[in-house]
């Protein structure tokens, strides 16, 4: 995502979470008909050719930086520990 070209994966774990179709194919595992089609489609595919390259780097830096990712981590252990203290608390 980060260089900005459009992507062909696979719909496992959790990249249909993170990944946008806007951009992008998602096909199932061990298919390699779907998978052909898919970079078939993608090559023609204008719009996705063009979402990648204008809003894939820009994606990836807003939600997956590592400082966005270092900020979310803190977030989450702060939250945490939010979520301890009342319970040690309430007990």
């Amino acid at each position: 995502m980060a260089s900005g070209l459009p992507i062909v994966s696979t719909r496992v774990g959790g990249i249909p979470e993170v990944l946008d179709t806007r951009g992008a194919e998602l096909i199932p595992p061990a298919n390699p008909e779907a998978l052909a089609k898919a970079i078939n489609k993608l090559m023609v595919n204008k719009k996705k050719i063009a979402f990648a390259h204008k809003q894939f780097p820009h994606i990836i830096q807003q939600h997956f930086s590592e400082e966005s990712m270092l900020s979310k981590t803190a977030a989450l252990y702060c939250q945490q520990i939010l979520v301890n203290d009342r319970q040690t608390t309430n007990d």
